[in-house]
């Protein structure tokens, strides 16, 4: 599960923040090694920019994830 929280950070299995080219490093080693079965969850905080979920998109596509859902995190 990926989190965007309303300030934008981004974090793994509510993980430490990281930056976008980390995640995208570490979404590109799971689409090599799960490249059929990888599952992406997005779950973003309701008060969050949209343009950080798009770039969250973005990088599961460029690095061959296409399973991705999103959702809303309630608080």
């Amino acid at each position: 599960e990926l989190s965007i929280d309303k300030n934008g950070n981004y974090s793994l299995k509510a993980g430490q923040s990281m930056a976008l080219q980390e995640l995208e490093d570490i979404l590109s080693g799971a689409a090599v090694n799960n490249p059929l079965t990888q599952t992406v969850v997005i779950r973003a905080d309701r008060d969050c920019s949209w343009n950080h979920v798009a770039q969250a998109l973005n990088v599961c596509y460029r690095v061959g994830l296409r399973d991705v859902k999103t959702s809303v995190a309630d608080r």
